[in-house]
């Protein structure tokens, strides 16, 4: 029995949605002020999905394109906020300055630049699905064995030995915006 596209996006925000939702929560570090901006970009990121889901059919993953989507859209969204604050008359909202910038990560550097998105989806073609989660594990700020490991439900070892798989990938492609990552 084929199931309809709404029921394949309906299946896979019931599989995606917390874990786009922790790895969003993750980035701002937990600020509850951000939650709506999460909700509004995951709620985006499937809208996106179910439009494109046609052309996605053949993706090698669906997974990393929901997550590299998602984080696409969620630093849009703290870019624009960003600058929403910055334009405010604070002399009009007082309360302006109690509001936190986001979570610094290593991502940071890579919000503006398109290409990380880009090299980011060639990567994760490269890969296996475990490869993959621990890849996109690390690129969400978790960069330690342990915390991958606690998070994947994987070994060290498992993580040590994927993570040394990945590395010689990404030398072998050529790709160079990632060749320090996992150094």
């Amino acid at each position: 029995m084929k199931i309809s596209n709404d029921q394949r996006v309906e299946q896979l925000y019931r599989q995606y949605s917390t874990k786009l939702f922790k790895m969003c929560d993750k980035y701002v570090g937990y600020d509850r002020r951000y939650s709506d901006l999460i909700e509004d970009c995951i709620q985006e990121t499937f809208f996106t999905l179910a439009n494109e889901l046609d052309r996605l059919n053949d993706h090698p993953s669906i997974e990393g394109w929901l997550v590299v989507t998602c984080q696409h859209r969620l630093w849009n969204a703290l870019e624009d906020d960003r600058q929403r604050r910055n334009h405010t008359d604070l002399s009009v909202d007082p309360m302006a300055d109690n509001i936190p910038l986001p979570a610094a990560s290593d991502i940071d550097r890579w919000i503006d630049d398109e290409t990380a998105v880009y090299e980011k989806e060639r990567i994760l073609a490269l890969l296996n699905e475990r490869q993959q989660v621990v890849f996109l594990q690390y690129t969400d700020g978790c960069h330690k064995v342990e915390e991958i490991a606690d998070e994947t439900g994987m070994s060290k070892s498992a993580v040590k030995s994927i993570m040394a798989r990945i590395r010689n990938k990404i030398k072998k492609s050529g790709m160079l915006f990632f060749k320090d990552l996992f150094q």
